[in-house]
């Protein structure tokens, strides 16, 4: 369902101009894709070290979320009477989860040794994993086609090249 989320939200940064967020939205999407599909162990045993509390309430939001999204995926029986109202009332449930996960999140990353949970890689970041070379990250949205050179250069660490004809 999300597979080209991380594309779209890149095209969206390039056509304001920002091909550092651009990047980092590229590889954040990368990295949240691939924890999900390893149950985010990595981030989640690093914040079951700090604060074992906050990690059971991020795996219980996570796993109600995740049954909100299987809810919502379902498909409705066309002829119950209440189906607008069962809709409305598992939207405003998506928002609330949604709500809480952001609030959530906030909390976590003031904690010490996390600032970083689950956000975007800083330009820095980026830009050491650049140190042995270039490192072409393609965009291949419905929008726009799109290549992103990222280097370990100090101005312009990421350089935008266009790809009007893929």
């Amino acid at each position: 369902e999300v597979a080209g989320i991380g594309a779209q939200a890149a095209a969206c940064a390039l056509s304001a101009g920002q091909p550092e967020q651009a990047a980092a939205l590229l590889e954040q999407s990368r990295g949240l894709l691939l924890a999900e599909t390893m149950d985010a162990r990595s981030q989640l045993d690093l914040l079951a070290g700090h604060d074992p509390g906050l990690a059971g309430e991020f795996k219980a939001l996570r796993d109600h979320r995740a049954f909100l999204d299987a809810e919502r995926a379902g498909e409705p029986d066309p002829f119950t009477p209440v189906r607008d109202r069962t809709a409305h009332r598992l939207a405003e449930q998506v928002r609330e989860a949604a709500e809480q996960w952001d609030a959530l999140l906030a909390r976590i990353r003031t904690r010490p040794g996390l600032a970083g949970f689950l956000a975007p890689p800083p330009i820095g970041e980026l830009k050491r994993q650049a140190a042995q070379g270039p490192i072409v990250m393609v965009i291949a949205d419905e929008l726009r086609c799109d290549a992103l050179v990222l280097t370990a250069g100090r101005d312009h660490p990421v350089r935008h090249v266009p790809l009007p004809d893929l």
